[in-house]
Formats: structure tokens, sequence, C-alpha cells
């Protein structure tokens, strides 16, 4: 059965099934409709958090953010100014933590050159000009730089993670975009009207939608809120 649900469709589907989401991974505290403006630390730290959860999982990253908080870490100067043995074995539960102490350590560099060591400065360059010069540092990839555009610096980007690639793939989404990072992210953001806060929204119910049905493994078919749009999904209940 061939079935392709448009975005807004999905999105509106969604919604109605879960709820505003609301945030960037940190428990709700940068909910964009109640903080728009964040705080010069808080924008740095999501920074780092979108570093650090690369291949792992967000109750993994919370663990370090915590330690990374008693450390009074989420300052560029005082990130800089760990040891790299301290650095790593504070960031050691999100796996990967020689490199991830490394890409860190690039990012506060960076952010440590912007005016005021600020993170939000890049707010005066356009999207395009961030996204390229975040792409340009060690160890960040489209999916971190993009994250760390919508979330720390309220730009209008789509993020496109694994979740975002399971559910396209099984919807079939993908026919139009052969996984192509950036052609699956144009085909979100083209298809609903471009807004910050509408595309973190969108970004958390497909993160919610993989965790409750859509699973990598024995997906929860009969009970998703897609069902009737998804191909996969019949063909499975009919096995």
């Amino acid at each position: 059965m061939k079935l392709t649900p448009t975005v807004p469709a999905i999105y509106a589907k969604l919604l109605k099934a879960f709820g505003p989401q609301g945030w960037w991974p940190l428990k709700c505290k940068y909910h964009p409709g109640r903080y728009p403006r964040l705080k010069k630390q808080e924008a740095f730290e999501i920074g780092i958090g979108a570093i650090l959860t690369q291949n792992t999982a967000w109750t993994n990253v919370e663990r370090a953010i915590k330690a990374l908080h008693a450390a009074h870490a989420f300052e560029p100067t005082h990130l800089l100014a760990l040891p790299q043995n301290k650095l790593m074995v504070l960031i050691r539960p999100t796996g990967y933590f020689k490199q991830k102490a490394k890409k860190l350590r690039i990012f506060a560099e960076y952010v440590e050159s912007l005016p005021g060591h600020d993170l939000r400065a890049l707010k005066r360059s356009s999207l395009e000009q961030n996204r390229k010069d975040l792409l340009g540092l060690w160890g960040i990839g489209r999916e971190t730089a993009d994250s760390i555009l919508l979330y720390a610096l309220d730009m209008e980007i789509f993020v496109v993670d694994a979740y975002a690639r399971r559910i396209s793939g099984r919807l079939g989404i993908l026919q139009h975009s052969d996984g192509d990072y950036d052609v699956i992210r144009k085909y979100f953001e083209k298809g609903i009207p471009a807004s910050s806060v509408t595309f973190q929204e969108y970004h958390a119910l497909i993160v919610e939608l993989a965790k409750r049905h859509c699973l990598k493994s024995s997906p929860r078919c009969n009970t998703c809120p897609l069902l009737s749009d998804c191909g996969f999904g019949n063909a499975k209940s009919l096995t």
C-alpha cells in the first residue's frame, strides 16, 4: 500500500495525539513560547547538549550536564580551563567521551572568539553563514549545527535526526528525498509556514512518536496516530 501523507497532516495528527511538547530536551526549561530570550549561559548549554547528545540517549546527556553544572563549566572560559581528564570524566556517561571532549573544547573556543563570548552574537548573522561556520568546526555535523541554530539561536531550520529519518522512511517521504539530510530538511520546511517555534514543536512531536510507537524494532503500529497514512504500518498490521 502506497501512502504519502502531507507534512501539515502529519503535524496536525501528532499535535492532536500528543499535545504541545515545548522543549529543547532540557525538561521544558526553554519552552519557546514561555522563554523566548535565552540567557548567555543557557544558549551555550544548548550548544554543549547538542554535541553531547550525538550517538547517545538524552538520559545520559542529562547526567553529564548535571556534572558540568556542578563544575561551573557553562562559560566557555570555565570549560576550557578544565583539565582534559576531568572534562572526560564529567561527560563519560554520554560515550565517545575522548572525541566529545575535543569537540566541546573546539566549540568553546569558537564561542569564546565571538563578541562577549556569547553564542547569541550569531543572531546578527544570517542562518546560512552561521550554518556554514558551525559546520566548519570539527565534530559538528548537520544535525548538531541545526539543533544549535534552531534551539539556541531561534532560527528557522528543521532538524533531521535518526527519529525523523526512520519515520520519514516508513511514511514513504524518503521516496522523494533518497535519504539525503538536506533534502529531507527542506521537504519538511516547505510543507509548513516557516517558524522556529513550529519547527521546534514538530521535531519534539516526531521524537515523541518514535518513543511511543515508531520504535526501531517491534514498532507499535496498531495504536499509532499515523497508521492510516503509513504504508509500513498498514502492511505490518496485515502480517
